[in-house]
């Protein structure tokens, strides 16, 4: 198994399909582990990020994180992706 958490300053630009972008300022952090054996590999992250609008200082909250999981045949056998912003 193998894990890594990092985190620092970014800054985050968001482009939407119609209208103009938001640039944000602030703290990411991200953790992902992975495991295998010669049955089953499975991969975990989790994202958050924390900022502020840099036009308005509104701020901005960022929540991600998945998860797949194989069988020894290669197989997806499970399959999660969640985003969630405030």
């Amino acid at each position: 198994p193998m894990t890594s958490t990092e985190g620092g300053t970014v800054t985050l630009v968001i482009t939407p399909l119609v209208g103009a972008a938001s640039t944000y300022h602030g703290h990411v952090q991200d953790w992902n582990a992975g495991e295998g054996n010669r049955q089953t590999f499975v991969v975990h992250a989790t994202v958050n990020f924390i900022g502020t609008n840099l036009a308005d200082g509104t701020a901005f909250q960022l929540h991600a994180n998945f998860d797949i999981t194989t069988n020894a045949a290669g197989a997806t056998t499970a399959s999660h992706f969640n985003v969630s912003c405030s």
